[in-house]
């Protein structure tokens, strides 16, 4: 049998490296629980400890559960998975770019209906929304691809799924999950909408932390939460994995039809999905073990929460890991693999051997790879002076091509200091798509389509004179990002984002008419619209207003004055 106690330790170790005030794991086969771990605290301040009940928020594991009700209207002949969306939302409509717009319900559940990703403005406002406003707001914007062209992650087309849930079951999302997933799998989960919600099931739920261990008001969701605001425990989210072992029942409670779970373990090969795959609402190759076939599932991730859900049907396994603080993602990363290796030992998995082989670098045509490559982040620079070289932010290195199509980078100048980070990070270029793959200590690697060469054009003047400095309508916790900076640089005009929800990004534009820009890049918050009128700029859903000189003036001379008086401080506390 397993021997946890080794990972265990490890656990323990990393769960205070990184801060994480608890935790929850399970591991399964179809039917038992065969590892359990609970540590930490729900609530650190009440003194009240992580149990088996207690439940955490899911985020986008929320996403199987809508991925299954609509699987279950298919079943009963409500929902055509081909079907255009305006069937169940007659009102339904986007602007449209392309030749090819219709979207069926299979574009949305693949990720590939061509749907911006996300609006702040509405997903995080403090008054309650309804998903009406996500189908008003739609109207006024564009599609971002011709559906299924694109995979790029989509919280709002989640959204219209619950929607359809809705209009075609005559039913509330809510009522709808829990009548007909929670009550027959005998799950006990909460949908934390509204602020009541949270001030009715407080005591049930975890609390959220930060980074520094501080506990932090997480932020509610407050439309439709067919994408994400779900709180459940870890024994119960291993259920909906189990479903999947089990063909579709649990005990004598049939969920779905054995040839509908079949329909959605089967694996998409699409061409630019060459990682992390997603099918019919589930994720596949997020961990790979050789040897052991798929592994199957879905993470979620909100500011605080992180969760990850897997099962693997040839080896009969599944497993659940929840988090309640910020760092609860790269403690999953570290943990996660390790612990199913150790379950897998049972079926005879081994680690393949990373014995060192002599790499053999190629020649390659240089023209083929120079240029810039927009990404949702900042964009990758790849110039040619006697080597291939990288550059992204501040991270400079030299690229050298292998025989299987993957570059090594060899970093230069003041990124030697990121050496060993650099080494495990590999680049392609092909079909004018930069692909990145990140190879982690644990034996796992992500591969993932992040950015587009794109060529110098034409700015238009209003853009030109648009250039400046625009701070959000609304506190930066629920905004895109705190400030905005237009600019030109290489030829492109450039937006710097700065606090906010996307944190530091740079994108970089191209200007369609005198009010409109695209995001350019390739997947999540990419290729997606911004307009401007009126010196206001609306960036995926949050308003932006230019400052002028002055105003930019007297909020630099206020930071000064800040940084002085703590600076001051400072140094008369270190004085006593």
């Amino acid at each position: 049998m397993a021997d946890y106690n080794n990972i265990l330790n490890k656990i323990a170790r990393l769960q205070q490296r990184y801060r994480i005030k608890g935790t929850s794991i399970v591991i399964a086969d179809s039917s038992k629980i065969f590892f359990s771990e609970h540590r930490g605290f729900a609530d650190f301040y009440g003194e009240r400890k992580v149990e088996d009940t207690t439940q955490f928020k899911i985020g986008s594991i929320t996403k199987v559960l809508t991925a299954i009700a609509i699987m279950q209207l298919v079943e009963e002949d409500l929902i055509d998975l081909d079907a255009d969306i305006k069937e169940y939302i007659p009102e339904f409509s986007i602007k449209n770019r392309f030749d090819s717009h219709k979207i069926t319900i299979k574009n949305i559940l693949e990720h590939r209906s061509g749907l911006p990703s996300d609006n702040f403005g509405i997903m995080l406002t403090k008054e309650a929304k309804d998903y009406n406003d996500i189908i008003t707001y739609l109207a006024n914007q564009y599609l971002i691809a011709p559906p299924g062209k694109m995979i790029a992650y989509s919280n709002i087309g989640y959204t219209v799924l619950g929607i359809v849930i809705e209009r075609v079951s005559k039913k509330k999302y809510t009522d709808y999950i829990q009548k007909n997933i929670f009550n027959p799998l005998g799950i006990d989960a909460n949908f934390i909408c509204t602020p009541e919600d949270f001030r009715q099931h407080k005591y049930e739920i975890s609390r959220s932390y930060n980074n520094l261990g501080e506990e932090k008001e997480d932020y509610i969701t407050t439309i439709i939460p067919a994408g994400s605001n779900t709180y459940m425990s870890a024994v119960d989210c291993l259920k909906i994995a189990q479903l999947f072992l089990n063909g579709g029942r649990i005990g004598n409670k049939r969920i779905l039809k054995a040839e509908t779970i079949a329909m959605m373990l089967q694996k998409p090969t699409y061409e630019d999905e060459e990682g992390y795959k997603i099918g019919l609402g589930l994720a596949f190759d997020q961990y790979q073990f050789s040897g052991m076939g798929d592994v199957i599932g879905h993470s979620g991730g909100t500011i605080f929460h992180f969760s990850q859900m897997i099962f693997m049907p040839e080896q009969g396994i599944a497993a659940v890991m929840l988090t309640n603080s910020t760092n609860g993602s790269a403690f999953i990363r570290d943990v996660f693999p390790l612990l199913l290796e150790v379950a897998l030992q049972d079926k005879g998995y081994k680690r393949p051997s990373s014995r060192k082989t002599k790499k053999m670098y190629c020649t390659f045509r240089i023209e083929e790879y120079t240029g810039i490559y927009p990404t949702a982040t900042k964009p990758i620079y790849i110039s040619y002076k006697k080597h291939l070289r990288l550059k992204m932010g501040f991270i400079h290195a030299k690229m050298f091509l292998k025989t299987n199509n993957w570059f090594d980078l060899k970093p230069t100048g003041l990124s030697v200091l990121l050496g060993q980070a650099l080494k495990q990070i590999e680049v392609k270029v092909e079909k004018e798509t930069l692909s990145l793959k990140k190879s982690h200590h644990n034996g796992q690697a992500d591969i993932q389509s992040v950015g587009v060469f794109v060529k110098p054009f034409d700015i238009l003047p209003t853009w030109l004179m648009a250039c400046g400095r625009y701070a959000c309508l609304v506190e930066a916790k629920r905004s895109v990002a705190r400030r905005i900076k237009l600019f030109i640089k290489d030829q492109f005009l450039m937006a710097k984002l700065s606090g906010g929800m996307a944190g530091s990004r740079i994108h970089v534009l191209g200007t369609v008419n005198e009010t409109e820009a695209i995001i350019l890049g390739y997947g999540r918050n990419t290729s997606e619209t911004i307009f401007m009128g009126n010196k206001i700029l609306t960036y995926m859903g949050s308003k932006f207003i230019r400052e002028s000189c002055f105003q930019t003036f007297l909020r630099r001379c206020k930071l000064n004055r800040l940084g002085k008086l703590f600076k001051n401080m400072f140094k008369s506390k270190k004085n006593k």
